[in-house]
């Protein structure tokens, strides 16, 4: 997305606008998918009983950042948005299903499937994706 900011430059009295870009994987990388994470950690551990540590294992993350997805410290921006979706937050149980039968994703098959996860509720719930033509 193009933002437009006023900005005065150095040495110069006279304000320009610059744009600010910033594209729709960018958003997804800071936004979209950290509230998809809080929301399998989530899963995993509320609905799976599966400890924290555990889950930070089979994730990736450490068990710091599963604590903080699960407080709300991490990733909540979304997920208010995506939990009221129920096609999306059927998505989100999806990929939980499949992380926590197999203590993972281990397969090039689960992990395209993952990937595809995670585009269809990030086109969705990203304005700058759906501003691009991101689908």
């Amino acid at each position: 997305m193009v933002n437009s900011n006023n900005r005065k430059e150095s040495g110069n009295a006279k304000s320009t606008n610059l744009l600010r870009l910033e594209l729709p994987c960018e958003y997804a990388g800071k936004v979209v998918i950290p509230s998809i994470r809080a929301l399998v950690v989530k899963t995993l551990v509320q609905e799976y009983k599966i400890t924290k540590y555990k889950a930070a294992k089979i994730m990736g993350l450490t068990p710091a950042a599963v604590t903080y997805y699960l407080s709300g410290d991490r990733g909540k921006k979304l997920v208010d948005e995506i939990e009221r979706d129920r096609e999306l937050l059927r998505i989100v149980k999806e990929i939980a299903d499949v992380i926590a039968r197999n203590n993972g994703i281990h397969t090039l098959e689960d992990y395209a499937r993952y990937r595809e996860s995670i585009c269809k509720i990030c086109s969705k719930v990203n304005v700058y994706a759906q501003m691009a033509g991101c689908h």
